[in-house]
């Protein structure tokens, strides 16, 4: 059974990479040296599929990275459309998700025609208070961010290597967003609380085991800050998305599966250790996001153990040979009574 659920995470990923991250000589051998015929030849049916000799040898790869421009309130690109899609961009990302108050935001350098450019560097940003416009980011077909764009323009002083510099933030249209207080002269359940602040925003609501309740509750200022301050005083992390506003306890993973990260399944180097806990890199994974729990293996003396995602910061390059396609992450371990059962999974 557990050489089933190898194979089935193997598949997920050369579907997903075009190749195999974990794949080492181990798992091929352990394939091969099994009896049963269901196994047998495995390994190397696997081999055959990747862009490299045997286990290990990963070929160049070029990245694919789609990013789409939204414009808002009936403007359009070459008085056409208001939605501009490039493909197969040239670009670099950065895409930094810490949760909170900093919330998930993105710097991006895309390699664009001039004419793009210019409308971009003109359309990205709007002074006259107009909503925002939209930008969403695509890694290998998986989308990995959406978003408001707050600042946009190419600084042609580096020309030739002229790029458009993109900055969003998922909050940045929320934060600009007025919203009256919320209030209640009696004890009100935070599910309550929640679920109206969200509606004004326009979001979804989850709670993943936040169980309070707020006597005579008040709160002012952007929905955001408002959300904010309420997943504080109820001792919750938050994270608020484009969709969708979550709570869960504070200092403890969200419920999801938990991944399971070690040199054959995308770790990349030694942890480092950090005041709270370790950080990571690791090959990218759009699956490792704030609150969720992983169970490190490594080496490393009193480091492999079961922890919680406190950031993440996605890095990606298209375009360029040996580019990064990274995942580095801050990790805070776990008590043992956080230590819930653990099913097992990769990213898919």
């Amino acid at each position: 059974m557990e050489r089933y659920y190898r194979v089935l995470d193997a598949t997920k990923q050369i579907v997903r990479y075009g190749y195999l991250p974990f794949a080492g000589e181990l798992f091929f051998a352990d394939l091969e040296g099994e009896d049963d015929p269901e196994w047998s030849g495995l390994g190397e049916r696997f081999k055959s599929l990747l862009p490299g000799a045997g286990g290990n040898a990963v070929s160049y790869q070029q990245r694919s990275i789609r990013v789409e421009f939204t414009l808002a309130e009936g403007r359009t690109f070459d008085d056409q459309d208001n939605v501009l899609t490039i493909k197969n961009a040239r670009c670099y990302v950065s895409l930094t998700a810490y949760g909170g108050i900093a919330g998930t935001q993105i710097t991006l350098y895309l390699g664009l025609t001039p004419q793009h450019m210019v409308v971009l560097s003109y359309k990205g940003v709007w002074i006259d208070g107009a909503a925002p416009n939209r930008i969403r980011l695509w890694a290998a077909d998986w989308q990995i961010f959406e978003g408001f764009i707050s600042d946009a323009y190419a600084d042609y002083n580096q020309a030739p290597g002229v790029s458009l510099m993109i900055t969003a933030n998922m909050m940045f249209y929320l934060r600009a967003k007025a919203a009256p207080p919320f209030s209640a002269e009696c004890t009100v359940g935070i599910d309550t609380i929640f679920t109206s602040l969200a509606s004004v925003a326009g979001l979804k609501y989850k709670n993943e085991g936040v169980k309070r309740a707020l006597p005579n509750p008040y709160f002012q200022g952007d929905i955001t800050r408002q959300m904010l301050e309420a997943a504080q005083v109820v001792e919750a992390d938050i994270d608020i998305n484009v969709e969708q506003v979550t709570i869960w306890p504070k200092g403890t993973p969200r419920k999801a599966p938990a991944l399971r990260i070690s040199p054959p399944q995308g770790l990349i180097g030694y942890p480092i250790f950090t005041s709270v806990g370790l950080s990571i890199t690791t090959l990218f994974c759009a699956d490792i996001f704030i609150g969720r729990k992983l169970l490190l293996e490594t080496v490393l003396p009193n480091a492999s153990g079961q922890y919680s995602v406190i950031g993440a910061v996605h890095t990606l390059t298209s375009w360029v040979e040996g580019g990064q396609w990274s995942t580095a992450c801050d990790l805070l371990r776990l008590r043992e009574n956080e230590m819930h059962p653990l099913h097992v999974s990769v990213p898919i």
